[in-house]
């Protein structure tokens, strides 16, 4: 992919692409002994980065440093993890990248879909939101006295045109999984291609889900292990928690949030160009 140069707004701010900070960010997440062998470094510095980033070349030490802050990349302390890093990665990004180059040139032809779940609750989740001061005044999330239920979204996002096909279900096992690919396949019934990106979530690997993908006319494109970086569909899930989720006044009404969730996600059936630029799928 050719980069291109950076831009300035009427202010006077350097603008970057959205994939100029996608690039960044998925470049730290990985080892630059990979990317840059010859150095034989085992953590990012100022130097490597502006090796390994072809449009940071002509900036100065101290120019990339400002790069990094402006896109709230920090220079910060390690911490101890166990992790098993995919031996396959560089290769499965390389395929993603194929794909998605490939739905952008013959979309509507050949879709390309991110897909994921998640959970949210009875009870609200706790977040900043203005408020009176005082030490004693605080935002409220209102607890209900019942249990804290919990539903489960299965949710798939159009790379191209941001449209959003998902389903609400009390728990995702196999059977819930194999039934929404023929719900995708129905979506696009003139595709004549529909990649379908994931994760490495067991329930995806599980054969029957797999030969249910094959039935459609599905093609699963597989993610790098641990790299939720690269499944844009995790800002939806965060954008519907920052707008529904968070401090949400509905715990004595779980229907009423469920139809709230569903709402939301609704509104992105026919497609979304402010949801492509939130996510980070275009400019």
């Amino acid at each position: 992919m050719a980069w291109q140069p950076c831009t300035r707004s009427l202010a006077g701010d350097v603008a970057f692409l959205p994939e100029q900070q996608q690039q960044l960010r998925d470049l730290l997440h990985q080892t630059p002994e990979l990317i840059v062998p010859q150095q034989h470094a085992t953590r990012w510095k100022l130097a490597l980065i502006a090796e390994a980033v072809p449009w940071l070349r002509h900036y100065s030490l101290s120019g990339i440093w400002r790069v990094l802050m402006s896109l709230r990349i920090h220079y910060k302390r390690g911490r101890h993890a166990l992790h098993s890093p995919d031996p396959e990665y560089q290769q499965k990004v390389l395929r993603l990248e194929q794909c998605i180059a490939e739905a952008r040139a013959h979309y509507p032809e050949v879709v390309l879909l991110y897909l994921d779940e998640m959970s949210y609750y009875r009870q609200p989740t706790l977040a900043s939101a203005w408020w009176a001061a005082g030490t004693q005044q605080q935002p409220l999330g209102r607890l209900s006295h019942r249990n804290n239920s919990r539903y489960r979204i299965v949710g798939a996002l159009d790379a191209i045109s941001g449209r959003v096909i998902f389903v609400q279900t009390y728990a995702v096992v196999v059977q819930q999984m194999a039934s929404f690919y023929p719900q995708v396949r129905q979506a696009y019934p003139s595709a004549r291609r529909i990649y379908l990106v994931q994760d490495n979530w067991p329930v995806h690997l599980h054969q029957s889900v797999r030969q249910a993908a094959a039935e459609t006319g599905i093609e699963i494109v597989q993610l790098p292990t641990y790299a939720p970086w690269l499944n844009p569909i995790e800002k939806l899930w965060r954008k519907l928690k920052q707008e529904v989720l968070h401090l949400h006044r509905s715990s004595d009404q779980w229907e009423e949030l469920r139809n709230r969730v569903q709402r939301f996600l609704e509104g992105f059936a026919e497609g979304s160009a402010e949801l492509l630029r939130y996510v980070g799928l275009s400019r």
